[in-house]
């Protein structure tokens, strides 16, 4: 999740979907 975080939207991505964190990362 971390890595997502780094991301504009990839922190709220993570918890909403934690498929969509493969893609960021």
């Amino acid at each position: 999740m971390t890595k997502g975080g780094a991301l504009p939207k990839g922190s709220e991505i993570d918890i909403a979907d934690l498929g969509s964190q493969e893609k960021y990362e």
